[in-house]
């Protein structure tokens, strides 16, 4: 997952659980939101 732009993005998000700003960053990536029309439910 965008391994040459963030190679430890996975071990950022999971560090400090769910209170950090990089799981934050995830979180606003991954949202429905960001998704086409298309797959949204």
């Amino acid at each position: 997952m965008f391994s040459h732009e963030a190679p430890n993005l996975r071990a950022q998000c999971r560090a400090n659980c769910f209170r950090n700003d990089r799981f934050s960053s995830c979180i606003a990536m991954f949202s429905s939101k960001n998704r086409p029309e298309r797959f949204r439910r």
